[in-house]
């Protein structure tokens, strides 16, 4: 369990996967719960500012400082902060970064002596952090820093099977438990492709509650990232490409089952060879090692 732990952590995924709602997850499984967790999107930093909003500054250190601001690390002092888009980071930045993980200490702009950290780190991704090193785009020295701890989340459709227990925890935290969705309309659920995620069904299933104010739920708007389909018609759209076309599981256990048995196929078409394999699925290595070891097959 990474929650109880002092070390960094690095999620990965898509957009859209719950990375924050994972973070948040570490954070209240930590001895930090009772301290903040603050959250910040380094995507949304400007380079120029991006220092003073991670650690702070003194007034008059430069023009606009009319005052001692804390920063985000002053403001999330004794529990956890989450660096979402971690891969956004200006170059200028990361090494102070760095310096606060491995000392514990950060100096706010314009200050003059150094102050101790007491945060731990999460960050977040959905980019490749491995290739933004090799491309010079991110500090080696940083990634191996914050990549102490990994976890890496699975694209909603390589884990459809999840798709009920989501539904079930969606409608549960919107005070719906007491609603059901259609048999059909979960079988097209499971069929979706879901580019757009978790975040996506969960803003599917709030149209459906705000569209159906009681019964059972079904005919979800699934067409064009949640829109309705071209024709007018809310169901589920035929598959871009015959090749790509998902099946639609009867049940939880028969999704793994197919899942398994495709899996197996390609691993058996690649000698074995889990990046060729992976490559044949569209998956990337790590999803592929991952959705192994979570359906007990071994290289």
């Amino acid at each position: 369990d990474y929650g109880p732990t002092e070390a960094p952590v690095l999620v990965t995924g898509e957009t859209g996967t719950g990375k924050e709602l994972v973070a948040r997850g570490l954070h209240q499984a930590s001895p930090r719960a009772f301290r903040p967790l603050v959250a910040v999107n380094c995507a949304s930093l400007t380079p120029s500012l991006c220092e003073s909003e991670l650690f702070g500054s003194t007034r008059g250190a430069f023009t606009g400082a009319d005052r001692d601001r804390a920063g985000v690390v002053g403001e999330a002092r004794g529990g956890t902060l989450f660096l979402d888009e971690i891969g956004e980071l200006p170059l200028a930045v990361q090494p102070k970064l760095l310096r606060l993980l491995e000392s514990g200490l950060y100096r706010s702009v314009g200050g003059g002596r150094e102050r101790p950290a007491d945060v731990r780190i999460i960050a977040a991704t959905n980019r490749d952090l491995q290739e933004e090193v090799e491309e010079g785009a991110f500090r080696a020295d940083l990634y191996y820093r914050i990549n102490v701890l990994h976890i890496h989340l699975l694209p909603l459709r390589s884990r459809r099977e999840d798709i009920p227990l989501l539904v079930e925890s969606f409608l549960a935290r919107e005070g719906a438990a007491h609603r059901s969705v259609e048999p059909t309309a979960l079988e097209e659920l499971m069929a979706w492709g879901w580019p757009g995620n978790a975040r996506e069904l969960a803003h599917v299933l709030a149209r459906a509650l705000v569209q159906r104010a009681d019964g059972p739920l079904g005919n979800f708007e699934l067409a064009g990232a949640g829109m309705p389909a071209a024709d007018g018609t809310r169901d589920l759209p035929a598959a871009t490409s015959a090749s790509r076309k998902p099946r639609i599981a009867t049940s939880r256990h028969e999704f793994v089952r197919r899942q398994r048995v495709e899996i197996l196929r390609h691993l058996d078409d690649n000698g074995w060879n889990v990046s060729a394999a992976a490559r044949a699925l569209g998956w990337t290595r790590g999803a592929l090692r991952s959705r192994m070891r979570r359906l007990g097959l071994e290289a």
